[in-house]
């Protein structure tokens, strides 16, 4: 079982001081990844869990490539249509150059739909245009002549460099638990990362997700399965509620059920999950790291 950590590029921890601390921390203790969200604008539905500070998730993860050598960086994932796609394939490509191929690239519809009318964005219409841009991203990484004919976008005669590192591209997991998404997911992703799910639901999309591949002739020996668990410790084992607030023990028991199911890779969200206590430090988030990676992690890898 891989793990990954959130960096903290949001609400009252977004610094670059803090967000250098926890890369660099995050690739001291051997976590496997970090990860970055995206919101561009704050609607008053999200301030409770972001606060209005929510740093450009693609810039976040530039920065960490050049203060780190080695853990993957990863997106967690990208609202697909709130960027035009070849810009976003631009990014991504740049990034994996950058950091010699480390990129892992996550990606889903969104589902904030006061964020989508800021934006200028048609939220109706999300779905089919995700896919289309999916479909462009995978053009414009691959050819060497890159055309597209779409509804949204159509272009033609031109060149696309540099390519990722990674071929044919960035490791592409796809985000959601709708069955539009799981079908996504099989149809254009390597993996799949939903967040906060319990173990009852999470088993339930991965028969989907299983269901759907054998209809498609897709074949998943080299499909990840990823999970973003909102993670704490508490001194008393918590619900299963796609929360992980619980006792370590507890956290080994869960985390070793979700492997059993097929789960492969979790990224693991103490600021999702950190108690909204003011006096609450990055310092306490860093112990939180280094108590997992010594309690937790050997336990389930």
């Amino acid at each position: 079982m891989h793990f990954g950590i959130h960096l903290p590029h949001f609400g009252r921890f977004g610094t670059t001081e803090n967000i250098r601390r926890i890369a660099e921390t995050a690739e001291a203790l051997d976590y496997d990844s970090i990860w970055v969200s995206d919101h561009v604008v704050a609607p008053s539905v999200v301030l409770g869990y972001f606060g209005s500070s929510f740093w450009e998730p693609l810039t976040v993860l530039t920065y960490a490539a050049a203060v780190t050598k080695k853990v993957r960086l990863g997106t967690s994932v990208i609202i697909v249509p709130y960027r035009d796609p070849l810009i976003t394939a631009k990014t991504i490509a740049t990034i994996d150059q950058l950091s010699h191929g480390r990129v892992i690239f996550g990606a889903a519809s969104g589902w904030l739909e006061p964020e989508f009318e800021a934006l200028g964005q048609k939220f109706a219409e999300r779905g089919e245009q995700t896919d289309e841009y999916l479909r462009i991203y995978k053009e414009a990484w691959t050819k060497e002549d890159p055309e597209f004919q779409g509804r949204y976008r159509t272009f033609k005669d031109l060149k696309f460099e540099p390519k990722p590192v990674q071929q044919p591209y960035p490791p592409l997991w796809i985000g959601g638990i709708s069955k539009r998404a799981i079908r996504r997911a099989v149809e254009f992703g390597d993996g799949w990362q939903p967040v906060r799910t319990s173990l009852g639901d999470t088993k339930d999309c991965i028969a989907t997700l299983r269901r759907t591949a054998e209809r498609r002739g897709r074949a998943l020996d080299r499909f990840t399965i990823s999970l973003r668990l909102p993670t704490w410790f508490a001194d008393a084992k918590g619900s299963d509620d796609g929360q992980m607030i619980t006792t370590a023990d507890d956290m080994v028991a869960r985390l070793a059920a979700y492997r059993e199911i097929g789960v492969g890779d979790v990224l693991v969200d103490f600021f999702l999950g950190i108690p909204h206590d003011p006096a609450t430090s990055v310092d306490t988030f860093v112990r939180a790291m280094e108590r997992f990676a010594r309690d937790v992690r050997p336990k389930v890898s």
